[in-house]
């Protein structure tokens, strides 16, 4: 009986002080790109805000990530994203070629995507933003 009480008591404890930790600010990943999605959403009012964020950090954790040419492929063989986005140009027909349909929706091209953090963030908006207006415009 001593063990249980003992291995409740520690049980406790251990769920209190993991619910009481709050996450240590170096574990956050900063966003230097606060502007350049400020200035997207004032642009393009039909992405819902938060959005860009959202798949920024889940993509590339707000990296602007630019390959080199001749650089090696993953070891696994996964096509290299792009842009603060994470956007693929070659998805090797395993993944879309999404990188060159947002160039193609945003008028925006792959260069300037693949070189510019802020132009990267503008083609995903206005993307978006275009692809929302064609869906609207069919549901009429």
């Amino acid at each position: 009986m001593k063990k249980v009480t003992l291995f409740i008591v520690v049980a406790f404890l251990s769920v209190s002080q993991l619910l009481s930790a709050q996450p240590s600010h170096s574990a956050m990943v900063p966003n230097n790109y606060k502007a350049f999605f400020a200035e997207a959403y004032q642009k393009y009012s039909d992405v819902p805000v938060g959005l860009l964020e959202a798949v920024a950090y889940n993509h590339t954790r707000f990296n602007h990530i630019i390959h080199t040419t001749g650089e090696e492929q993953s070891c696994t063989g996964l096509p290299l994203a792009y842009g603060v986005m994470g956007l693929i140009l070659d998805g090797k027909n395993y993944f879309h070629n999404n990188l060159v349909t947002i160039s193609q929706l945003s008028g925006i091209s792959i260069d300037d995507i693949i070189n510019s953090p802020e132009q990267s963030i503008l083609a995903y908006a206005a993307a978006y933003a275009a692809e929302k207006q064609k869906t609207e415009y069919y549901k009429q």
